[in-house]
């Protein structure tokens, strides 16, 4: 897609340039940030991306787990208070 659309993929690397730019978290920290994000969008090609950019960062198994177990969690909360919000529509 980068060869059809080039300007595209430039304004995303760009942006993901500037946003990693002066960043107080370090790499680990973003990529496990990042990983947590894909799950919960259900990008699977992010996920293996991410997944393996926060090992390279220096993230553990159980760091990668804990960033998943979050993500998850957090996506159950959402489902969970869409529920409430349903019912007392009803």
């Amino acid at each position: 897609m980068g060869k059809q659309y080039p300007k595209m993929l430039q304004a995303y690397q760009a942006l993901g340039a500037a946003a990693a730019e002066g960043n107080v978290l370090d790499a680990k920290t973003r990529e496990l940030i990042a990983l947590a994000v894909a799950v919960t969008t259900r990008c699977e090609s992010c996920i293996s991306a991410h997944a393996e950019e926060a090992v390279k960062a220096g993230a553990s198994e159980a760091e990668v787990a804990a960033a998943l177990a979050t993500a998850i969690a957090f996506k159950c909360r959402c489902s969970l208070y869409l529920f409430f919000t349903c019912i007392r529509s009803i």
